[in-house]
């Protein structure tokens, strides 16, 4: 998924400094809307960085972090694609991704990595297989599903949805597991 903070059009910041700055001159918390533990974390060590209390809004998935946004109810919003639609309708504004590399479904927006953060969250799907499972085997379903992930059907899928539907493979794929434990290992003793 494409996970990525955004706010109301009519917001007066730009950008998440000018929130910081905007949310520390009134003297009052960030309130975003908040569907999952991730989204919570990621501005919670943000908050600890900048000096700066977040309260999450708890909602009911995107669709719940959208309604509160265009009510003007938070300042922000957490989803794994519901923004994309919203934004691109002018309705809202894409404040940052919460992966570490800019998206690709929006590379015009500033990724954790950008704004020098050491990590980023992504939202994936991913399969496993018992441990001894032969390579062949484990060769024959990355096979399948690489070709299933690049059909039209599928691709269609992720672009109706803003889900970035890329495959990666077994290697790969432990190498992003492994990246994410480590971030998120990192964002958690951050946060204690």
């Amino acid at each position: 998924f494409q996970g990525a903070m955004f706010a109301h059009k009519d917001k007066t910041f730009g950008s998440l400094d000018e929130l910081i700055a905007l949310a520390k001159s009134e003297k009052r918390a960030i309130k975003f809307a908040s569907f999952l533990s991730i989204d919570r974390l990621v501005m919670q060590f943000i908050g600890k960085q900048k000096g700066i209390e977040v309260i999450p809004v708890p909602v009911s998935g995107g669709n719940g972090a959208v309604q509160m946004v265009l009510s003007g109810a938070v300042d922000m919003g957490y989803s794994g694609g519901s923004w994309a639609p919203i934004v691109k309708a002018g309705d809202a504004k894409g404040m940052f991704a919460t992966s570490f590399e800019r998206l690709r479904l929006a590379p015009d927006l500033p990724a954790m990595k950008d704004m020098g953060y050491p990590f980023g969250t992504t939202s994936f799907l991913s399969l496993s297989a018992p441990a001894g499972t032969p390579k062949a085997v484990i060769a024959k379903i990355a096979e399948a599903i690489s070709a299933g992930v690049a059909s039209k059907m599928a691709q269609n899928v992720g672009e109706k949805r803003n889900m970035d539907m890329t495959f990666q493979g077994p290697e790969a794929a432990a190498k992003t597991l492994q990246g994410e434990r480590d971030a998120y290992v990192a964002i958690l003793k951050a946060v204690e």
